[in-house]
């Protein structure tokens, strides 16, 4: 674990604040009632990522950008619908 994980960030569902490590946790436990976003993403760089949030995942640091756990120092892959290879969520009755 980093310093930056321990940096507290606004949920994209609700106005609770968690530690950047706890944020998928949160946002498994306590918003389980949403239907996860369907959004995902194949990178130029060969990897695929799907989005960690839930549907109207709109607050928060990201807005309505979509964002996934990463390999990454900064610990978030983060994409608009509009990025080359990203698939914007589809709600059931459009998939």
């Amino acid at each position: 674990m980093t310093l930056s994980d321990l940096i507290p960030e606004p949920c994209p569902h609700c106005d609770q604040h968690q530690p950047r490590a706890g944020m998928d946790q949160h946002i498994t436990t306590n918003h389980a009632d949403i239907p996860p976003c369907t959004a995902r993403i194949d990178t130029e760089s060969g990897g695929l990522y799907t989005c960690s949030f839930r549907i109207g995942h709109t607050r928060g640091e990201y807005g309505d950008q979509h964002a996934s756990p990463s390999s990454t120092p900064l610990g978030r892959y983060v994409w608009a619908d509009s990025a080359p290879g990203a698939t914007p969520h589809r709600d059931e009755e459009q998939q």
